[in-house]
C-alpha cells in the first residue's frame, strides 16, 4: 500500500504531456522528458507497452481486485465467525481472512470495503498532482475529494 501511490505516479507521468507552442502539430512534449514528443516514436512504444498495462494492472486492477477479494473474503472475516463446534473449521476460516487483515482491520464491519475507497482516493490525489497544473485548483480538487470521502465514511 505504500508502493501503490508511487506506481500510480509513474504510470500517470507516462501520459502527462504539455503543449509548447499552440498550432504546431508536434508541439506536445512529455513533461518528465521534454526531448520526447508525445505519442510519437519511443514515447508511443512506452505508452503502449508499459503505460497501458500499468494503467490496467495498477491504477484500475489493484483497487478492483481488492474489492473483489474483500467481498469474497467477507464470510471469513472475524465479525462473521462464530465459535463453531469444529475448532479446525473455525481456525481455517480465520486463516483465509488473514491475508486481508491490513485491508479491513481499521474499519467497522459495515465498512470492510472502505480500503478500496482509500485506494481510489490515492489514485485521484496523484491524478490531480500530475494533470492539474494550477496549484489553487489542485488544492480545491483535493479538498473536495477529502470531503466527499469523509461523507462516504459518515453514512
Amino acid at each position: 500500500f505504500a508502493l501503490f501511490p508511487s506506481l500510480v505516479l509513474q504510470t500517470f507521468r507516462l501520459f502527462s504531456c504539455e503543449e509548447l507552442s499552440e498550432g504546431q502539430p508536434d508541439s506536445y512534449r512529455l513533461i518528465s522528458d521534454m526531448s520526447q514528443r508525445c505519442y510519437m516514436d519511443a514515447h508511443l512504444k512506452f505508452v503502449l507497452l508499459l503505460g497501458v498495462p500499468m494503467l490496467i494492472w495498477y491504477v484500475i486492477g489493484f483497487p478492483a481486485a481488492s474489492l473483489v477479494w474483500l467481498r469474497q473474503a467477507n464470510e471469513n472475516m472475524p465479525w462473521n465467525l462464530n465459535a463453531e463446534s469444529d475448532a479446525k473449521k473455525y481456525f481455517t476460516r480465520q486463516l483465509k481472512a488473514l491475508p486481508f487483515y491490513l485491508m479491513y482491520r481499521g474499519y467497522l464491519p459495515q465498512f470492510y470495503c472502505y480500503e478500496v475507497v482509500v485506494l481510489v482516493r490515492k489514485v485521484l490525489i496523484v491524478c490531480f498532482g500530475v494533470f492539474i497544473s494550477d496549484v489553487s485548483f489542485q488544492s480545491a480538487a483535493a479538498v473536495l475529494l477529502i470531503v466527499i470521502s469523509l461523507l462516504l465514511l459518515a453514512k
